[in-house]
């Protein structure tokens, strides 16, 4: 895990799907990240076993989301 510091960003766009809509400020807290990369297969893997929601009701996929990389196939 790598450390992130916290501090301001732009998030959204003006001009980029609506939900993206507008590009503002925010400011992110402190985290951690994973170092490794994963793959989109790997990531399919794990919503497979644990599935797209956890345990507190907090996404880990959005299965509505039509830009996702990763598919539903056969209800998996």
């Amino acid at each position: 895990m790598i450390r992130i510091a916290a501090g301001d960003f732009f998030m959204g766009s003006d001009s980029g799907p609506e939900d993206e809509r507008p590009r503002h400020k925010i400011y992110l807290g402190e985290f951690f990240i994973d170092r490794n990369q994963v793959t989109n297969g790997q990531y399919a893997e794990f919503l497979n076993g644990v599935g797209p929601q956890g345990p507190r009701g907090e996404k880990y996929y959005d299965v509505e989301d039509d830009d996702a990389r990763v598919r539903r196939r056969d209800g998996k």
